[in-house]
C-alpha cells in the first residue's frame, strides 16, 4: 500500500512492532530510501521504500540500553524537523531568488514517518510518500 498526505493517519495502524531492523540503504540521487526489518514472530520480511525524501535522521545512543526492535512507527503531518525546513526554505528565497524551485515551494505535502527502537532509539524519515512490501520467510 502507498501512504502519503492523504491517508498519513493510516501509517499509526501499520504493525510491525517486535521486527527487527536490519537496515537502510538511501540513494542520493533518486531521494529514496528502502528499510527493511524481519519480524520472527509473524515470520515476515518488511520492505519500507521511501520516495521523494527530503530528511532523514538516524540517532544511536542506546538510551534505554542495546537493540534493535521496532516498538512502533507514526505519521505527523506538521512535525518540528518539517518546520524547519519550511523557515530555512523561507529564509534562503528571501536572499537568493533561484532558491525558489526546490520540492517544498513546489506545492508537494510531504509526511514525516517516525520508527522507534526499543533502545529509544529514533529514525525519522520525511518523504512525500511510502509502500510497505511483505514477503513470508
Amino acid at each position: 500500500m502507498r501512504y502519503d498526505y492523504n491517508n498519513s493517519e493510516s501509517i499509526n495502524d501499520i504493525y510491525i512492532h517486535d521486527s527487527i531492523f536490519k537496515g537502510l540503504f538511501y540513494d542520493y540521487e533518486e531521494r529514496k530510501i528502502k528499510f527493511s526489518c524481519n519480524n520472527f514472530y509473524l515470520k515476515k520480511l518488511f520492505n519500507l521504500f521511501f520516495y521523494n525524501v527530503i530528511f532523514f535522521r538516524v540517532q544511536s545512543c542506546m538510551f534505554w540500553g542495546s537493540g534493535c526492535y521496532i516498538t512502533d512507527i507514526s505519521s505527523e503531518i506538521d512535525s518540528q524537523y518539517l518546520n524547519e525546513l519550511t523557515e530555512i526554505q523561507q529564509e534562503m528565497n528571501q536572499r537568493e531568488a533561484s532558491c525558489d524551485v526546490t520540492a517544498l515551494n513546489m506545492g508537494k505535502k510531504y509526511i514525516s514517518v517516525e520508527l522507534g527502537l526499543n533502545s529509544g532509539d529514533v529514525i525519522i524519515i520525511i518523504c512525500e510518500s511510502f509502500e510497505i512490501e511483505e514477503s513470508n520467510f
